[in-house]
């Protein structure tokens, strides 16, 4: 068994080697962990789903009962335990008790906030029997989540395009595949009828969605942070930064904090700029290195 990546999961042909799955996610990658249960429920078929909400007082009684029933059907069960955080030593030991009980007529799939140093030993356990997968909601993961959103619509989109989807939508996951759908569907008409009809290959059939499509479709729903707002004027860019304050100020974001950031980073600035013209030959590096 292995530690399988998103990308490898949403592939066409991908099927699970072993009747147990184990996701491990970040809150902030919850909208991919909605997607791939979808993608589970669609590679198993007809299963019948059951969802087990799990707390820090679960126990898997439920779930032994049913899988000492035999479906007189032949039917397969997919049963989903999710936990809001992560499971106990206690709940780990006994779901690595249901993993070596489950089928062929069984799918097992546990979901749960990164396993702490106490469950290592179980979580390789589980690696060895079955597959895993970790899901952090970086950029790579979203980029992948979107060709995977837009292939299944014969789409594909441009570098400059997935970029610009994606600072759109930044720290916003759930919205940027509401976002990716909505230009799925923008698009999804007969060729005659699409805003930009030139841009399908009409031998291929597939349409590339652009940079300027979603400048003309779509709105900024990023959610920046204070800290993203240093990050823009530390970089430069005027534009950005005026826009993330903006944001940030109708949010009623804590206004002591975004000055005493300011501040701080003018001071360091200012320190900098003393250093180098006081020691000509220095190096940036050798500047900072006394803040």
């Amino acid at each position: 068994m292995s530690k399988l990546t998103l990308a490898e999961i949403l592939a066409g042909n991908w099927q699970p080697s072993h009747p147990g799955f184990l996701i491990t996610a970040s809150e902030t990658a919850l909208p991919i962990v909605a997607l791939l249960r979808a993608k589970l429920r669609s590679v198993l078929g007809n299963a019948i789903y059951q969802l087990f909400p799990a707390d820090r007082w679960f126990n898997c009684l439920a779930i032994q009962e049913k899988l000492a029933c035999a479906s007189l059907f032949a039917e397969t069960n997919f049963l989903e335990i999710n936990f809001k955080t992560k499971p106990t030593q206690e709940q780990m030991q006994q779901i690595m008790q249901l993993l070596g009980k489950i089928d062929g007529n069984n799918f097992l799939c546990l979901i749960c906030d990164k396993l702490e140093r106490k469950n290592v030993a179980l979580y390789h356990q589980w690696q060895e029997q079955a597959d895993s997968l970790h899901l952090s909601g970086d950029d790579a993961e979203l980029r992948v989540i979107i060709k995977y959103l837009l292939k299944s619509h014969n789409m594909t989109i441009e570098y400059a395009g997935l970029d610009l989807l994606l600072s759109l939508n930044l720290n916003n996951p759930a919205q940027l595949i509401q976002e990716t759908e909505k230009l799925a569907w923008l698009f999804h008409t007969p060729f005659e009828e699409q805003p930009r009809p030139a841009a399908v290959s009409r031998s291929s059939g597939t349409l590339e969605i652009t940079a300027n499509d979603i400048r003309a479709h779509l709105v900024d729903n990023a959610q920046y942070t204070i800290y993203a707002l240093e990050h823009a004027y530390l970089s430069g860019d005027i534009i950005k930064s005026s826009t993330i304050f903006s944001n940030l100020c109708q949010v009623n974001e804590d206004v002591i904090l975004i000055l005493w950031i300011v501040a701080e980073d003018v001071r360091k600035l200012l320190k900098i700029r003393a250093y180098l013209k006081n020691n000509p030959v220095a190096s940036f590096n050798q500047a900072i290195s006394g803040l």
